[in-house]
């Protein structure tokens, strides 16, 4: 059998693939195919490697990705086989993570979850996995997962770096997480403000990710305001401005109806951001007005089978009319203020009828005297 010895990969992302390998003892090879397999792909692709026979051979093939459909972010799976006049020798299998290679990537792995990150020292990463950390101690209260496989999330410099990563592998349309292959994205475009703006952004699509995999592809099946209330409630700090745009609409009576968040809204701007308050804020009704299997049980009977009327229909044992009724009526109860500014009218009231009756007793009192 011939003697292997350094066989390697690199890439440049976006571009090709380099397979090398280095044989001695050789002589007998007559023929070598190189053989790899993307994560998610059940086609192997199969390449002849030509080469010049003798004693030592060494190779490098290169394979253009471009054409190819690979997934950026996949793990590639890869092996090389060996043909002589009497056998067939396999070598070892080998996988690489095909990764932007733009970005000297710094890396930390805690609990089956890696960071991946730029520029800033490991304090950064730590910060990171404490952020998922916490994210994923809230969400298991409302995703049905029995257990959290392992996971990556890159955090980039800016959108745009996000957004050339994926145009770059090859991915065009407007979906930015690699949601079946476990990835997800953050970015950190300040570092004076990374750390708040993360503590906003990685927990919002720790949920998306924990979503997606208790449900797969039917993912969509979930009513969006219950997907996006919890991705929004996962994030610790509630937004001040999305109090003002819930309290604006209520007062216009310009809620949007709930059946129309079944399904993925068609509005923009400040109606989109009307929903994603909308929908944050009936979660968190459900949260605190029902037991806590309530939000994991929605999510299990509409991955089942379930619409969003039918859902609400067997979990509440109400309509979706109904329960849109009874968050907006919560909505209208007085504030702490306006409480306060009731009860103290009423004790005035009280105060004035009990100095009226004091008055009227004090009177009858001296007209019996004067008798």
């Amino acid at each position: 059998a011939a003697l292997v010895s350094d066989p390697a990969v690199d890439y440049a992302y976006g571009q090709e693939f380099r397979f090398s390998l280095q044989l001695q003892n050789a002589s007998d090879v007559q023929r070598m195919t190189l053989y790899f397999r993307p994560e998610l792909s059940s086609y192997i692709y199969e390449v002849d490697v030509p080469f010049q026979q003798g004693d030592t051979i060494s190779v490098t093939q290169s394979i253009d990705v471009s054409s190819l459909d690979i997934r950026p972010y996949s793990d590639v799976t890869y092996s090389w086989e060996l043909q002589t006049s009497d056998n067939v020798q396999v070598l070892p299998e080998g996988s690489f993570t095909y990764e932007d290679d733009r970005f000297a990537w710094q890396t930390m792995i805690r609990d089956g979850v890696t960071a991946h990150w730029t520029g800033d020292g490991p304090m950064f990463g730590q910060n990171v996995l404490d952020i998922v950390e916490n994210s994923l101690s809230d969400l298991t209260q409302s995703v049905p997962l029995e257990k959290i496989d392992p996971f990556d999330i890159y955090v980039y410099p800016s959108s745009a770096d996000v957004r050339t990563a994926l145009r770059l592998g090859g991915v065009e349309d407007s979906q930015t997480n690699q949601l079946d292959l476990g990835v997800i994205f953050a970015t950190a475009v300040n570092s004076q403000t990374a750390a708040a703006d993360l503590q906003q952004s990685i927990p919002y699509e720790v949920a998306g990710l924990l979503l997606y995999r208790a449900a797969g592809e039917q993912v969509a099946s979930i009513p969006w305001w219950l997907r996006e209330g919890i991705a929004q409630n996962a994030r610790p700090n509630n937004n001040p401005r999305h109090d003002q745009v819930l309290l604006d609409a209520l007062a216009a009576g310009g809620t949007i109806p709930l059946w129309r968040l079944c399904r993925q809204p068609q509005e923009t701007g400040l109606r989109l951001e009307l929903a994603a308050v909308q929908s944050a804020s009936l979660v968190s009704f459900l949260t605190e007005s029902q037991s806590t299997g309530t939000i994991p049980e929605l999510i299990s009977v509409t991955i089942n089978g379930d619409d969003c009327e039918q859902g609400v229909k067997r979990v509440l044992g109400y309509s979706l009319d109904d329960l849109e009724r009874e968050w907006l009526d919560s909505l209208q109860e007085p504030s702490a203020a306006q409480s306060f500014i009731n009860d103290a009218a009423l004790w005035i009231l009280l105060l004035i009828a009990g100095t009226i009756l004091i008055v009227i007793l004090l009177r009858a009192t001296r007209q019996k005297e004067k008798i």
